[in-house]
């Protein structure tokens, strides 16, 4: 059975209408792409924070890596968690890896307070913890 937001994908697909076996698999398609690209992008934040942990305050004084890291971060966290509430797809394992190398700099305060301390929250919050 199709959720209303479902329903409303498969109406805007044009000539496929919603509870046709074509829109359902159309549906399913998008799904799956939409979850492999918001995998990769964890891993690439992950890989982007790995960069930065090598970096040097001389390297990047102004923290603008930091920064755009944290910005990134943010988008796809709110879509990660978007897409977990929605239908429990579980990023847990992008998150972890997120969360353990963005702990390695603890003079990254940027990192520290707009990437770790998120990824915590979220990772107890997925697990259920209290």
């Amino acid at each position: 059975m199709l959720s209303p937001a479902e329903r409303a994908v498969c109406d805007s697909l044009g000539p496929l209408r919603a509870g046709n076996k074509v829109s359902i698999a159309m549906f399913e398609y998008i799904h799956t792409s939409l979850e492999q690209a918001l995998s990769d992008t964890g891993n690439s934040i992950a890989e982007q924070i790995v960069v930065f942990n090598g970096k040097t305050d001389e390297q990047d004084p102004d923290d603008r890596s930091a920064r755009d890291i944290a910005l990134r971060f943010d988008a796809w966290m709110r879509a990660v968690d978007s897409l977990h509430d929605r239908d429990e797809t579980d990023f847990s394992a992008e998150l972890a890896r997120i969360h353990e190398v963005s702990n390695v700099r603890e003079d990254a305060i940027v990192i520290q307070r707009d990437v770790c301390l998120v990824a915590v929250y979220h990772l107890a919050k997925w697990s259920g913890a209290k």
